[in-house]
């Protein structure tokens, strides 16, 4: 099961509308991807705010008399006698349903999902989210200088990551850590920008690619590749705001 028909059925799992082997599935999905089990923490959060918190009215002893007072009302008044309509405009119903129904099922499959999105995508926004969750994992070294970070991935890696310092710029660079993405060795570099924690993924590559920002699961995601490394950066900004990060990666240092 894909993380977006998980998005799409997350209420109606909640809500006890799902056959059984449709649950089933659902949960062995949570069980494995991080991202969607968070989505599912905050749901629960969310209902039990409001089963505990949102206020209740108890609706007035007047109020139901009033609206059967209403309802007799309306069925006093009398409508105007069913006429038949011709067949042809019967056909032409018809004819009009059936085509709007065809469309709209066109539309539907054609419709852009974020299960479109590349496995590679699908993965940083995991491991982003699965480092945020584990503070110890999340930065193996501790380090702001970039002369101290580039060095410890030798030998751990078959190429040299970029490390930019970018303090100036408001993104100040914590650390890293060594990652696993698409069963290859990655390097990821974190960085901070106010309350906003940012992942930068780099793995091998061989096709150069411009840079591509989307949005996946509430996170901004911008990727691209350069000089044989692929790179992706996560965090929950803004585009702009991940806009003017990857280009201050790319820029020259």
């Amino acid at each position: 099961m894909s993380c977006a028909r998980t998005r799409q059925m997350l209420d109606a799992w909640f809500d006890q509308e799902l056959d059984a082997a449709t649950s089933a599935e659902f949960a062995q999905h949570l069980a494995v991807c991080p991202v969607c089990s968070a989505l599912r923490v905050d749901r629960e959060d969310l209902r039990k705010t409001l089963k505990t918190s949102a206020p209740y009215f108890a609706a007035p002893q007047s109020l139901r008399p009033a609206v059967m007072r209403q309802l007799m009302a309306v069925q006093k008044k009398r409508l105007p006698p069913f006429r038949r309509a011709p067949w042809w405009q019967s056909l032409l119903l018809m004819t009009f349903a059936a085509t709007a129904s065809s469309l709209l099922t066109v539309w539907m499959l054609r419709a852009p999902v974020e299960s479109a999105l590349s496995p590679w995508q699908e993965q940083v926004v995991a491991r982003h989210v699965a480092s945020l969750r584990d503070p110890q994992q999340r930065i193996q070294i501790a380090s702001s200088d970039r002369h101290n970070i580039k060095p410890w991935f030798n030998g751990k890696l078959d190429f040299a990551p970029t490390v930019a310092d970018l303090s100036a710029e408001g993104f100040v660079l914590l650390g890293a850590r060594l990652e696993q993405i698409e069963q290859q060795p990655a390097a990821a570099l974190v960085y901070q920008a106010r309350k906003h924690s940012i992942s930068v993924f780099m793995t091998r590559a061989v096709l150069a690619q411009p840079v591509t920002i989307t949005t996946m699961h509430g996170f901004s995601v911008a990727t691209w590749t350069a000089g044989g490394v692929r790179f992706a950066a996560v965090a929950d900004t803004d585009i702009g705001e991940m806009k003017r990060f990857a280009a201050l990666v790319q820029a020259p240092h």
